[in-house]
């Protein structure tokens, strides 16, 4: 058992029993709860068989231990071994009665990756800790300490593209972008353009936004969805400043403050930072002045495109913007900093389960000691 992890109450009592009438040696859960502290939400891990279990969910008679053991120098995937391979038959127990595993700032092995494979649950932290006391220390890991910001500075704008232009709903917004520590004076209102397609909609909302940009001589600005949502771990806070800093004096292009990343190569210079080649999800990047005009170029492609064809999905703001992306100096924080919890699905027409997308290890990225 973890000291960091929860377990419910009756966790030996159900486990006992359920193993007394399966006349089970061995039990163990294949699939658990993981709770990610910098996202507040609750994710179930994929199923890897029906020997499988993950550690921290074991249960076991005494006999089993007289010819099964671990490999004591193993400091992670160490149940290989002690199910011999996964050839031992497991009892698997209810995952909300096994473990609600604790991913957090500070875990041995960190978790933040592991979300890409798994799938969105529907519980939430109250659903499954009952407890207070407990409830109330689970979310103050969560946030960051009070004395760590961001420095928001840094960005002569901050533009906020809305669902509509509605006053009261704008306030709303700017309590809590304000709450995050931007200076409300930074703060830009931008209605997102209307379109029968959604795709053309945000579309030709970049595009015009990137023009008042460039009209109005901003120094840079950042562009940010709504409903974007930030991570409060300390390690990313820190990622996001230390890069802030860096660009002080380095001449960039544009940074994704987070993304569905496909293809990256990772700074050594700069921990938590990757030169990006291709990405989706236009909900949160900044572009510096010096590039307008070549993005406003490329962007403005797009959308002609986008008007001539039969499939605007085609030229979407996604796919056009890979062409910049791959040939200039775009830069991404990765892990993402910034992530949407729902994002619209155009062929569904609904909102989907997003967030995970924001957090999908690249497996073949290589790293980038210089930028060029």
């Amino acid at each position: 058992m973890d000291d960091d992890d929860y377990y419910p109450p009756d966790k030996i009592s159900y486990t006992i029993t359920q193993m007394k009438n399966n006349y089970a040696q061995f039990s163990g859960s294949d699939q658990i709860y993981v709770w990610y502290s910098h996202l507040n939400k609750i994710y179930k891990t994929t199923s890897m068989g029906a020997n499988h279990a993950l550690n921290g969910t074991f249960a076991y008679h005494r006999n089993y231990l007289k010819k099964n053991r671990y490999l004591d120098k193993k400091i992670l995937a160490e149940e290989a071994e002690f199910l011999r391979n996964f050839t031992v038959p497991v009892l698997q127990i209810e995952p909300r009665k096994a473990i609600l595993c604790i991913a957090h700032n500070h875990n041995t092995f960190d978790k933040d990756f592991i979300i890409s494979s798994n799938e969105a649950s529907d519980f939430t932290l109250e659903d499954i800790v009952e407890d207070k006391n407990l409830l109330a220390y689970y979310h103050r890991l969560t946030q960051a300490p009070a004395s760590l910001k961001v420095n928001w500075a840094f960005f002569e704008k901050i533009v906020i593209v809305t669902r509509n232009d509605d006053i009261s709903h704008w306030q709303q917004l700017q309590k809590k972008f304000t709450d995050l520590g931007i200076n409300a004076e930074q703060l830009v209102h931008y209605p997102l353009l209307q379109h029968p397609s959604h795709i053309v909609s945000q579309s030709k909302t970049h595009l015009a936004i990137l023009q008042q940009a460039k009209d109005a001589a901003w120094r840079n600005y950042l562009l940010l969805e709504e409903d974007i949502e930030f991570v409060k771990k300390d390690r990313t806070l820190n990622h996001v400043n230390r890069l802030f800093t860096f660009l002080t004096s380095f001449p960039w292009e544009v940074i994704l403050l987070g993304g569905q990343y496909g293809e990256l190569q990772t700074l050594t210079v700069l921990p938590g930072v990757a030169r990006v080649q291709i990405a989706s999800a236009a909900c949160a990047y900044a572009v510096n002045q010096p590039y307008y005009d070549i993005l406003l170029q490329d962007m403005t492609k797009g959308i002609t495109y986008q008007q001539q064809i039969a499939s605007p999905a085609d030229y979407s703001l996604n796919a056009y913007w890979l062409i910049p992306m791959q040939r200039d100096r775009w830069l991404g924080l990765y892990p993402s900093f910034a992530y949407q919890s729902k994002q619209w699905d155009e062929k569904k027409q609904v909102a989907i389960e997003s967030a995970h997308l924001f957090f999908h290890k690249i497996l073949q990225a290589k790293d980038l000691v210089t930028i060029k």
